[in-house]
């Protein structure tokens, strides 16, 4: 039979989809306080179990939503 590979830059998505991600995402307040928004980039490294073992942040926009970002995608499994 023929094997099918994804292309190494799939992008993986969490269990449940992205809204797993959202759901654990607590705007700190400061931010909102300072009007801060955004979107932050992260790339993330998933071990062969879909757990999220490294984490680096490729645009942050504010320290405490960037934190709040990683530790939201740490949570999830892929």
């Amino acid at each position: 039979g023929m094997s099918y590979y994804p292309p190494f830059d799939s992008f993986p998505i969490p269990v449940g989809g992205m809204i797993e991600i959202q759901k654990l995402i607590k705007y700190p307040e400061n931010a909102k306080n300072n009007g801060i928004q955004g979107t932050v980039v992260i790339s993330a490294e998933i071990d062969e179990n879909g757990n999220v073992t490294n984490t680096k942040i490729l645009e942050g926009i504010y320290p405490e939503c960037d934190k709040v970002a990683v530790n939201a995608i740490k949570q999830v499994k892929f």
